[in-house]
């Protein structure tokens, strides 16, 4: 059985013949290794050798689009989660992800760096918890929203 550390070392030499055709599924699984292990950076970088028109599983795509999202919430990157969050959102409405998504942006909305949008985060917040209350993002949106009550809205 392959440790992590002989799994990245596998698709990195992989990763050195581009025409293999195994090229595309070494560089998410190795995106995938990083993300896991809080290489972030790492992972980031390797995005941006990834060909999104060569994969061809659109379930892969749709994974690999909440990822990116996570790596720059995770990354502190506030704006750039935000866009790829609201973007995955708009792509992928009966994903499986999409309540993590929409939880994520509205996140992502509240802790912007310069003009963060509480009011859209509240609203993104009153949302998941009328519509989705069996998941694990109603109790985290509920939080959020008493914590924007008191903080940010001054209601007691």
């Amino acid at each position: 059985m392959l440790n992590s550390a002989d799994a990245v070392d596998y698709f990195l030499k992989v990763l050195t013949f581009k025409n293999s055709p195994y090229y595309i599924d070494s560089l998410i699984e190795l995106i995938m290794i990083y993300k896991n292990s809080g290489r972030y950076d790492d992972a980031l970088e390797l995005f941006s050798k990834l060909d999104f028109t060569k994969i061809k599983n659109k379930d892969k795509i749709r994974n690999l689009s909440i990822v990116l999202g996570d790596l720059y919430f995770n990354l502190k990157k506030y704006s750039r989660a935000r866009d790829e969050y609201k973007r995955f959102t708009e792509l992928y409405p009966f994903s499986d992800e999409f309540i993590k998504a929409l939880y994520f942006y509205a996140l992502s909305l509240e802790n912007l760096e310069v003009n963060p949008d509480f009011k859209e985060a509240y609203r993104i917040y009153k949302l998941i918890v009328a519509q989705y209350p069996s998941t694990i993002y109603y109790e985290l949106s509920k939080n959020r929203i008493l914590y924007l009550d008191r903080h940010y809205f001054r209601i007691n």
